[in-house]
């Protein structure tokens, strides 16, 4: 009696272990994530390796790997993070961000309290990103949150679908299937309805190497992997981050404050009702940072800010009420 009372409190402080350590490092993943759609171009960001190191009672550092890229679109910039939480209220500080192609991000030595946001329902495990399997006979696998099935769709170069499934996974939340598939570069996703709580891995079929990056960029990721951690201290240049109205906001009008961060010298800003374009309007920016007045009645609206060279741009929908 006593050895199975013993086995119930182990098993109870485990579990309860357990799931602080996954609330430490879904508050880092949701940090990291907020601070790269911030402060660059990028705007879906995946990790394919997260772990977590004891500091102190109080504070642990996560660290791990991922992928950033752009809504749909095809390329990817992977990027290594390490950042500290504090175990208690979960805050977070001292992020830095390593992307591949040598520019990094970091915040500030201040704690500050992680964005909320949906954690993933469902992962891939394998393929890895950017993987060169040699099989046309793919192997598909991984874990999902529950046994509610859910979409695995695979979409070649050119976006077009070539495979789907309905994936049911077990009692445990595994999950794996078996795909056939020519040779050539895949972008597989896993979603039950919205991106936010899926997940997509880029891997290519047969081929020594994949076009994933940026303007033809080749990136691979056993090459990744053995990259050496990049210098910090500089910024990502032609970035641009809309802080205010945040995407999906309702905002108390007709005046109503727009502001975010850049590193040009100044953006131009357009809004749109519809079709309609309402306002277009180049502001300033100051000490990294631009901001402005909009007169807009009641009604939905779309923003896009875009820097000098058009190169960056950002967009937010919101509703004035």
């Amino acid at each position: 009696m006593r050895y199975r009372l013993l086995t119930v409190a182990l098993l109870t402080m485990l579990a309860i272990a357990s799931a602080i350590a996954s609330r430490v490092t879904d508050s880092a993943q949701n940090s990291i994530s907020s601070l790269i759609r911030d402060e660059t171009q990028w705007t879906r960001v995946y990790f394919t390796d997260v772990r977590e190191s004891f500091l102190s009672l109080s504070e642990a550092r996560v660290q791990g790997r991922g992928v950033a890229s752009r809504n749909n679109g095809w390329g990817g910039m992977p990027f290594t993070f390490t950042i500290k939480v504090h175990r208690n209220n979960l805050t977070t500080r001292d992020a830095q961000i390593d992307f591949a192609d040598g520019t990094n991000l970091n915040s500030n030595s201040d704690w500050i309290r992680s964005p909320e946001s949906q954690s993933a329902d469902v992962r891939i495990e394998r393929p890895r990103w950017y993987e060169n399997v040699q099989s046309r006979n793919v192997t598909f696998s991984g874990w999902a949150d529950g046994r509610e099935p859910f979409e695995l769709t695979v979409f070649d170069r050119r976006g077009r679908e070539r495979s789907s499934t309905t994936i049911h996974p077990n009692m445990n939340g595994r999950w794996v299937t078996r795909l056939n598939l020519p040779a050539g570069n895949f972008r597989v996703v896993a979603s039950r309805g919205g991106w936010e709580t899926g997940d997509e891995v880029r891997f290519s079929v047969q081929r020594a190497n994949g076009s994933w990056g940026q303007n033809g960029e080749r990136w691979n990721w056993n090459d990744w992997d053995d990259r050496r951690p990049i210098a910090t201290g500089s910024t990502v240049g032609g970035s641009i981050a809309i802080t205010a109205p945040r995407n999906g906001a309702t905002v108390d009008g007709p005046s109503v404050t727009v502001s975010g961060r850049s590193n040009s010298s100044s953006v131009m800003l357009t809004v749109f009702r519809g079709a309609e374009q309402v306002t277009r309007t180049s502001v300033s920016v100051q000490n990294r940072r631009w901001s402005t007045k909009l007169s807009l009645p009641n009604g939905s609206y779309r923003m896009t800010v875009v820097s000098p060279d058009g190169s960056t741009q950002k967009e937010v929908g919101f509703r004035v009420r």
